[in-house]
């Protein structure tokens, strides 16, 4: 049993939530292949402030920026109650749908660390853990986004500048690619594996970009 931490004012939203991630949960975890994931429980903030000071604590030198609405940082899954995310500019159109979807792409990241604790978005294959997350979590609200021209970005960007080059479509329309190509045992086998994953990623980049380029 999922367990939420919630204020009486998020009430609707939390039950929905949970019967929403009931639902894609057992979907995820055949997907790791596993039975159970590390205990985590769901902290819903209805402070912002308190919620980006938890939040900076674990960005390092990365800076905090307003689209970071949800995160896994120390083993949980924290977000801002969906009232405050609707007052951020850039989420300002953001649906209950959408944000529960979101959601799940963080639950996809407790299934990463679930199978390797080495799996973090803070190292340099940060970008893959973000690409399984997209594609398997919230792929619907990436599937209207155009797809980008991979010949101007290169897999040294997704390492170094995920956030400058919002790397997220680019992940996204990646693992796309991937998860048609490749089984789910390799695709899981390269989280636990950073060394393979680094011998084989310049590979899967330039097969990516030759595939969209066709399109």
């Amino acid at each position: 049993m999922i367990q939420i931490d919630y204020d009486k004012n998020d009430k609707d939203f939390a039950e929905k939530l949970l019967t929403e991630l009931q639902t894609h949960t057992h979907e995820i975890m055949r997907f790791f292949n596993i039975k159970k994931v590390n205990n985590f429980k769901i902290k819903i903030w209805r402070d912002k402030q308190k919620y980006v000071n938890h939040l900076k604590t674990f960005l390092k030198n990365r800076p905090y920026q307003e689209w970071m609405i949800a995160h896994t940082y120390d083993g949980n899954i924290n977000m801002l109650a969906f009232d405050l995310v609707q007052k951020i500019e850039c989420h300002k159109d953001i649906t209950t749908q959408e944000f529960i979807e979101n959601i799940c792409h963080e639950f996809v990241h407790i299934c990463q660390k679930t199978v390797s604790e080495n799996s973090s978005p803070q190292n340099d294959n940060g970008w893959y853990w973000e690409l399984l997350a997209t594609v398997l979590g919230n792929p619907h609200n990436f599937d209207g986004w155009k797809i980008p021209d991979f010949s101007k970005y290169s897999l040294d960007d997704l390492k170094n500048r995920f956030d400058e080059i919002d790397g997220y479509p680019i992940v996204f329309y990646m693992g796309k690619y991937l998860l048609q190509t490749k089984s789910p045992e390799q695709l899981v086998a390269w989280i636990k594996n950073d060394n393979q994953l680094d011998a084989d990623a310049p590979t899967l980049y330039k097969e990516t970009q030759k595939y969209y380029q066709k399109k």
